[in-house]
């Protein structure tokens, strides 16, 4: 026996993009340009009513993130600030910080701001995410045997190169002699004494 064919579903109206948004932004934060670009998609897939045409819809989709902003739902700065803090505590460089949120669609000056703050919270933001990065990884001196340690170096140094620090940075994180160094390093760092 054949199933019956799904009903078609019916084609995205202002109503629809809200109810689509806001299920969004329960679940996730997002960015302004980000929430527009899924709401293009979302027409996308379900397409427009007879007569409405794609600038119309744009139509929709900016009034609705007007609204979503001037409510509260959406802060652009905010979120930046957000992401680029919660990227570098996961132990990512700024350079890739920089990259998501650009991939994030926010606009280069909010992006800039959010980097800047990164920099004034912390003494140094690269150092401080190389460090998160070779504990998660167990990398370098957060490598528990020192044998396996010098074994590892150039491979932990390509680790670092490729996730996006510097030679400088992975450099000298990998030529510490232990863990204890690693955490004292890191101290320094919270302390805000800590540079390059």
């Amino acid at each position: 026996m054949k199933n019956p064919p799904l009903p078609r579903q019916k084609p995205a109206d202002p109503a629809y993009l809200e109810r689509a948004a806001l299920y969004y932004l329960e679940r996730f934060s997002a960015s302004t340009g980000h929430l527009a670009s899924i709401l293009r998609r979302k027409i996308a897939r379900r397409g427009l009513p007879d007569g409405v045409g794609m600038e119309e819809a744009e139509g929709w989709i900016g009034a609705l993130l007007q609204k979503l902003t001037r409510l509260g739902y959406l802060d652009d700065e905010a979120y930046a600030r957000m992401r680029a803090q919660g990227l570098v505590a996961r132990g990512r460089p700024l350079r890739a910080v920089r990259q998501a949120l650009v991939q994030k669609a926010l606009d280069p000056e909010i992006i800039e701001e959010a980097l800047a703050a990164c920099r004034e919270e912390m003494a140094d933001p690269d150092l401080a995410a190389a460090i998160r990065y070779l504990r998660r990884r167990r990398l370098g001196p957060a490598r528990a045997e020192e044998a396996l340690r010098r074994a590892s170096y150039q491979k932990d140094m390509a680790a670092l190169a490729r996730a996006g620090f510097s030679y400088d940075i992975a450099r000298r994180l990998l030529d510490l002699p232990d863990g204890a160094a690693l955490d004292a390093l890191e101290a320094e760092l919270q302390s805000g004494s800590g540079s390059i």
